[in-house]
């Protein structure tokens, strides 16, 4: 496989413990998809509650990152 799919997505979320920051694109569904585990307290959902979205622009480009501590 020569692509990042779902199913590696979601084994790399069953890893991630707090601290942690990920870094995506503006676009990214990052930020909504940790914001419904905690919404809907999907296994491990304590993992992402009270993450926070920064976004960083620069003239050409925005980064997001999501954060917890």
């Amino acid at each position: 496989m020569n692509y990042f799919g779902m199913v590696e997505f979601l084994r790399l979320m069953a890893m991630v413990r707090p601290p942690f920051v990920f870094f995506s694109g503006t676009r990214s569904e990052l930020p909504t998809y940790l914001d419904l585990v905690a919404e809907l307290r999907l296994t491990g959902w304590e993992r992402f509650a009270g993450s926070q979205t920064l976004t960083v622009s620069s003239t050409s480009t925005a980064i997001q990152a999501t954060t917890t501590t």
